[in-house]
């Protein structure tokens, strides 16, 4: 007797272990029947519900699930890169002719030189977002009077404002500055005659082109993993 009661007592310890198995632990095929979190632990939503797979079927159980829901989209779920403000970059273009003249001697008519000069302006401004604005200063040489270099230089300034708008820059964004004969490139002094003095002052006909330009960078930082 002693004998059978200690066997019926492990039998029962046993049928208790068992049972007790079958409540904490998934049944057949829960184990891929829900979304998990890849350690094991079922992923669950605030109101702890569970997400079905598709390999999900008809009994398939976990405890504390809740209610089960239809198959989730986990594309959703995925972490999502964050992307930064963007950051507005300005570069500045610049046309500065110093070696070649802008303008004929006491003439306001551009040159070849300096139309292609602008033309070439015109297609950098065209590979930025924004055209903050243009800046147009224009000189003239020492020949003549200060008043009428003045006059002369702010005739040649408009000149380029005028060119750049018919290439299709905004004419409200270009702003021209007039220097008269100031700021000389070249003195020339002791020439021997008024041909060779105005050809040694050609740099002084000059202009100098500034485009102030806005680029935005979009900068996207991939999720962390996980």
């Amino acid at each position: 007797m002693r004998t059978l009661n200690t066997s019926l007592t492990l039998v029962a310890a046993a049928l208790v272990t068992l049972s007790q198995g079958a409540v904490s632990g998934p049944d057949r095929g829960a184990q891929n029947a829900f979304w998990d979190s890849g350690n094991g632990s079922v992923i669950r939503n605030g109101f702890g519900e569970c997400y079905r797979t598709r390999e999900w079927q008809p009994g398939d159980t976990v405890p504390g699930c809740g209610v089960r829901q239809e198959p989730a989209d986990m594309a959703a779920m995925e972490p999502k890169p964050v992307t930064e403000p963007p950051e507005v970059v300005e570069h500045i273009l610049k046309v500065s002719e110093q070696e070649k003249a802008f303008f004929e001697f006491d003439e306001s008519t551009l040159t070849p030189a300096a139309r292609q000069e602008l033309d070439d302006l015109v297609a950098r401004i065209g590979r930025y977002d924004e055209l903050r604005s243009v800046q147009v200063s224009a000189y003239a040489d020492r020949i003549g009077t200060r008043d009428y270099n003045q006059a002369l230089s702010q005739r040649r300034g408009e000149a380029i404002k005028g060119y750049l708008a018919k290439r299709g820059i905004d004419p409200r964004r270009i702003e021209v500055t007039a220097h008269g004969e100031s700021d000389p490139v070249v003195q020339c002094e002791n020439t021997g005659s008024d041909t060779r003095l105005i050809a040694c002052l050609a740099p002084n006909r000059r202009a100098q082109v500034t485009a102030r330009m806005r680029e935005t960078e979009i900068e996207v930082i991939p999720a962390p993993a996980g």
